[in-house]
């Protein structure tokens, strides 16, 4: 009993201390050191797991996280196509086709569309080649096709930008 309370007044005592170095230290400094821990943290705790044979579901984990850290990359990068199919889809397109606070001709998506918009949707410049149109519209229906949890409208919307531009 008596060495119990000897480790607690011992604890009490060393986090007492710390407070009062965390309290008078620069941010810098106390910013530095928190940084060294965790990486002793992180590596002791590795050394402990791959000494016990139990890191295999660290890189599990890593492995199976590779794939959402790619899906969320490419829905990044499609991220303002997104923006304004949503505005549309929620109607807060004004009637020259523009959603409130934005510039581009996609959100218009009722009635015929215009090669601008067509070149926008797929992120082309007006003078892109066929190959690039074909690559581009390629490219965002791997990212957002329905078979892949995509949107019909998106699919469909991409799908009609690059018809108007084949055709010519």
């Amino acid at each position: 009993m008596l060495a119990k309370l000897v480790v607690l007044l011992g604890l009490v005592v060393g986090v007492l201390l710390a407070l009062r170095w965390f309290t008078h230290t620069p941010p810098r400094q106390v910013t530095r050191l928190l940084r060294r821990i965790a990486m002793g943290v992180l590596v002791g705790g590795a050394v402990l797991l791959a000494a016990t044979g139990r890191l295999n579901w660290v890189f599990a984990a890593l492995a199976a996280a590779v794939p959402l850290v790619q899906r969320l990359a490419s829905l990044l990068q499609i991220a303002p196509l997104l923006q304004r199919l949503m505005a549309t889809w929620k109607g807060q397109a004004d009637p020259q086709g523009t959603a409130s606070g934005d510039q581009g001709p996609t959100a218009r998506t009722q009635g015929p569309m215009t090669r601008a918009q067509a070149y926008e949707i797929l992120g082309l410049k007006p003078d892109a080649t066929v190959e690039e149109i074909r690559e581009a519209h390629r490219r965002l229906m791997q990212k957002v096709h329905p078979d892949r949890g995509g949107s019909d409208y998106v699919a469909a919307l991409i799908n009609r930008a690059k018809d108007l531009l084949l055709k010519g």
